[in-house]
């Protein structure tokens, strides 16, 4: 966990027979990293070349994708098969054929959902137009007057024989369009006919079509006339159609999804058949082979080395030479090497953080992979920030929420969801260290009460009176931190022998030698109310003999490489400017590393003013404007603290403890198997 994996190279030469099923072992141990065979200079043979393949692999990738949309489409999300079979009988052209016609019947249900959705959208035209009339009386006394006075919309009045009113909804029915029936005399159904203005032509025509007679309304067409005023039965009953038509989606999309849910099992087992297909070929494509042997080569971890070696052995036989290289820890800038890839083999509770380690780069092979320090540290810093039972626990409720919404919609939550519920553990936990609720002091604090230190009030605890109190707690967890960067860059730089830095580097034993000893004179220095430095002779020891011993580092350096070392004067003029420069570097950067930390109390400080400048507001307010002046007032203060206190601790992590020991030049280890992520794959 603190060490990424060690790695084996593995070069293998198979009989060209077993082909398909090296691959299937390949695939379903799926432990190894290719490399290909021009990559490794002694590997490379011009009597070796790539194999042909009968599959083309984007065809598959696209025939996948398609397949996926279909699953999601019904709300169903492709399932991971754990084990390689053999593959589907059916050809690349029959399943292209099969899911074609399954397109094609989602795209009927398409593109009637899509009809529906113009009409209601017509509809909706025509209700704003409508609406602009008011209610049903004035509508009325509009269309009396022969003109609307609006250029989208077609209004008339008229008359239809009492026996054709069915047959003139019938004829406009097709069109977006709304008949409101007023009175009935003489054996005539009086009515106002509503559409839009682009229609006109076409309802005209309908209108004749069954012996429409345009006209004014009788003067008792009042009578029909909704009594309400501001009501309209025009715009109710177009409320209405959409609702109708608004169901009718909605019942076309459920039995799309029904169509596809009945395809499942075949979707399913297809899309399997087709990863798998793409998985092997991608295997494949990075074999080299001759007229009767592949040849293929890779890392896999160590601790995997014999699993592989069994499982292709019990495949082959006889008829593979399998040669394995250990790697050790120790990078060497030997010619034609390639370095291996990192395993970072943190446990799933830790991958919010080792997302934040990814984020900067890959450890290189060998070194320390700090992903559990950094979650230490990253979570001690925003507890220190946010310290509030009560904001921490919508932080966890929100991260949780939006964690298994993710996993409920069939999506793989991203870590971050899970970092900030991370985070509002911390927040909880430091709340219950600072006796802080949502701002109030509802329990006694188990540390020091934060809110009555920023307030200038007896924290209840004697070594934490004031402020400077709560900035040296940061500055002496600055120095922690700063302390174990060094000691992690002297474990890296043992494990890959590189002695100079070991030795001269700033952090390293001569650069922490110096830190140690410039804290000690700091706070001997504090303590003496600035009067006094620590004794001459520690002074010499601690800061005068490492400083003059970092001059000898281009020297050592020279030796170690077997170069000459120059006495020119030029050259000596260079290696004691060299000196000046990196021993302002050691004291200036620590000191400004270490003031930075200080960063953490400025913004615990802040969260703690800013809840107080809310209550007091809240104070002379009235009782319901107080609890939404200390409602929004949280609401503020978790979103903008929060998100302060998040990147505030990941740059304290990135600039002042990455910075320390942190080599981010590794490739990250990514076998081919049943997990691989593909090109436009949803799978995790």
């Amino acid at each position: 966990m603190i060490l990424s994996s060690k790695m084996s190279h593995l070069t293998a030469v198979v009989i060209r027979d077993h082909l398909e099923n090296i691959t299937r072992v390949l695939l379903q141990t799926g432990v190894m990293d290719f490399l290909r065979t021009d990559e490794i200079p002694a590997l490379r043979d011009g009597r070796l070349r790539e194999i042909s393949f009968n599959e083309n692999s984007v065809r598959l990738a696209e025939c996948r994708l398609r397949i996926e949309t279909l699953l999601k489409a019904a709300d169903l999300r492709p399932l991971i098969r754990d084990d390689v079979k053999e593959e589907g009988t059916l050809s690349l052209e029959k399943i292209e054929k099969m899911v074609d016609a399954l397109s094609n019947e989602q795209q009927g249900f398409r593109d009637r959902q899509k009809d529906l959705q113009t009409e209601i959208n017509r509809l909706n035209d025509l209700k704003r137009q409508v609406n602009l009339f008011g209610d049903e009386q004035a509508l009325v006394e509009r269309a009396q007057q022969g003109s609307t006075g609006y250029s989208f919309l077609f209004l008339e009045t008229g008359s239809v024989a009492e026996s054709s009113l069915e047959e003139l909804n019938s004829a406009l029915s097709p069109l977006t369009t709304v008949v409101l029936e007023t009175v009935t005399s003489g054996g005539r159904t009086h009515c106002i006919i509503m559409g839009m203005k682009r229609d006109q032509e076409e309802i005209e025509k309908r209108l004749a079509s069954v012996y429409w007679e345009k006209g004014p309304l009788p003067a008792d067409a009042a009578k029909a006339l909704s009594p309400d005023p501001g009501q309209n039965r025009a715009t109710s009953d177009m409320d209405q159609r959409i609702g109708e038509l608004k169901k009718r989606q909605e019942a076309l999309r459920e039995e799309s999804k029904e169509y596809i849910r009945g395809k499942s099992q075949w979707l399913q087992d297809t899309w399997s058949d087709l990863r798998i297909r793409e998985l092997n070929l991608k295997i494949q494509s990075y074999f080299s082979a001759s007229e009767s042997c592949i040849l293929f080569n890779g890392w896999v971890p160590a601790d995997r080395r014999e699993e592989l070696d069994r499982e292709i052995r019990a495949v082959a036989g006889e008829n593979c030479l399998l040669e394995w290289h250990n790697t050790a820890w120790v990078k060497e800038s030997t010619e034609g090497r390639v370095d291996p890839p990192v395993e970072m083999r943190n446990p799933d509770a830790l991958r919010p953080f080792e997302m934040l380690v990814k984020n900067f780069g890959i450890p290189a092979y060998g070194t320390v992979d700090p992903t559990v320090l950094v979650a230490v540290s990253y979570l001690c810093m925003f507890g220190l920030m946010f310290g509030d039972v009560g904001h921490g626990l919508v932080l966890v409720l929100a991260g949780l929420l939006l964690h298994f919404r993710a996993r409920k919609q069939g999506r793989e939550p991203t870590s971050l969801f899970m970092l900030i519920a991370y985070c509002g553990g911390a927040a909880m936990a430091a709340g219950v260290l600072f006796g802080s609720v949502f701002g109030y002091s509802i329990f006694p604090p188990l540390w020091f009460n934060y809110h009555a230190v920023v307030e200038g009030h007896s924290s209840g605890n004697d070594a934490i009176a004031s402020i400077y109190d709560i900035l040296k707690i940061t500055i002496w967890f600055g120095i922690a931190v700063l302390g174990t960067g060094i000691i992690l860059n002297i474990i890296n730089c043992i494990r890959e022998r590189d002695w100079i830095n070991l030795i001269f580097n700033k952090a390293g034993i001569l650069g922490g030698w110096m830190y140690a000893a410039g804290v000690y004179t700091a706070f001997y220095f504090v303590g003496t109310s600035y009067r006094s430095m620590p004794p001459s002779g520690f002074l010499i020891i601690g800061l005068g003999v490492p400083a003059g011993l970092m001059l000898l580092k281009e020297p050592a350096a020279h030796i170690i490489e077997g170069h000459k070392i120059s006495f020119k004067p030029g050259a000596l003029m260079n290696m004691v400017m060299e000196w000046i420069v990196e021993l302002l570097e050691v004291f200036s950067g620590y000191l400004a590393n270490t003031l930075s930390f200080m960063r953490v109390a400025g913004l615990g400080i802040a969260h703690v003013s800013l809840m107080t400048a809310f209550f007091q507001i809240a104070e002379s307010a009235p009782p319901v404007g107080a609890f939404v002046i200390l409602l929004l007032g949280n609401a503020l203060v978790i979103a903008l603290e929060g998100l302060s206190a998040g990147i505030q601790s990941l740059r304290l992590n990135y600039y002042e403890f990455f910075s320390k020991y942190f080599n981010g030049t590794g490739k990250a280890y990514e076998p081919v198997s049943l997990k691989s992520r593909l090109g436009g794959s949803s799978e995790s």
